[in-house]
């Protein structure tokens, strides 16, 4: 009995160091259960014109070219994002069939009264992606991310006492852009809550090994893009809305393909 006892605890030790760490990142995933993601190889993204009063503008794009850069990483398959220029929009964009062209934007909603207009927004989120989606194959049509500039103030400097990094807050609205989920890893870019002391906010500005392995991995036998959105269908939409995993009925009426709000709150003490 001795002998199959030590036997039992030798082989329980060779399978827990066997298994593998397990991963923190995460993805959002389709109705079909499919990895939501983009199938077209480049995108094009735009900035509103309405930046907040902190930043200018100059400031505003070098920031989302950073924050689009910090995604790129060698070696991945990752969708080719290029700034192309500015948009007056006050608001998201929402296609409303799947064969549109994206109209992807960052926009800054200065307004309490138009924050909580957006599907899903709550007072204590500093900023929301909307994705839509087709929920057949989880690919990805059009992402918006929209900036809580009516409750926060924010800041471009690293080493600020005050304020919400803003390239730290938009590279990891990126994140959500591309597909990924919040992760479970406290120190990743993609945790779901703005860090709590200054070196944690400016350090979520570059990704960790936990961000970049999980959208290499997400992007891995990406469906070749057919070209036209969601394969060039036309049909009409059905959008809902998640923010922070909880799922809200948005509009009803439509029915083949699905807006997501994800977003990042603000950590609040008990």
């Amino acid at each position: 009995m001795h002998r199959l006892w030590t036997k039992s605890i030798a082989a329980l030790v060779a399978i827990f160091f066997a298994v593998p760490t397990a991963r923190a990142y995460v993805w959002y995933t389709s109705d079909s259960g499919d990895k939501m993601r983009w199938f077209r190889p480049e995108l094009t993204f735009r900035v509103s014109t309405v930046e907040p009063e902190e930043v200018s503008w100059d400031e505003m794009y070098a920031i989302v070219e950073a924050s689009v850069a910090s995604w790129d990483i060698a070696g991945c398959k990752i969708p080719q994002v290029d700034v192309v220029g500015s948009a007056d929009a006050r608001t998201i964009t929402t296609p409303t069939t799947l064969g549109e062209e994206p109209d992807n934007i960052l926009v800054f909603i200065r307004s309490v009264a138009r924050w909580n207009q957006l599907p899903g927004a709550s007072r204590t989120q500093i900023a929301l992606t909307f994705i839509a989606h087709d929920p057949q194959t989880g690919e990805i049509i059009d992402a918006d991310i929209a900036v809580n500039d009516a409750s926060y103030d924010f800041t471009t400097r690293e080493d600020a006492a005050v304020g919400i990094d803003l390239q730290a807050a938009i590279t990891h609205e990126f994140g959500h852009f591309f597909g990924m989920d919040h992760s479970l890893d406290t120190a990743a870019t993609m945790f779901a809550n703005y860090g709590l002391d200054q070196s944690q906010r400016a350090a979520a500005r570059t990704l960790e090994a936990d961000d970049q392995d999980g959208v290499c991995a997400l992007y891995e036998d990406v469906p070749t893009w057919s070209g036209g959105g969601g394969g060039g269908g036309g049909g009409a939409l059905d959008d809902s809305c998640a923010a922070g995993g909880s799922p809200a009925p948005v509009a009803a009426a439509l029915g083949a393909l699905l807006l997501l709000a994800l977003s990042r709150r603000r950590h609040r003490a008990a």
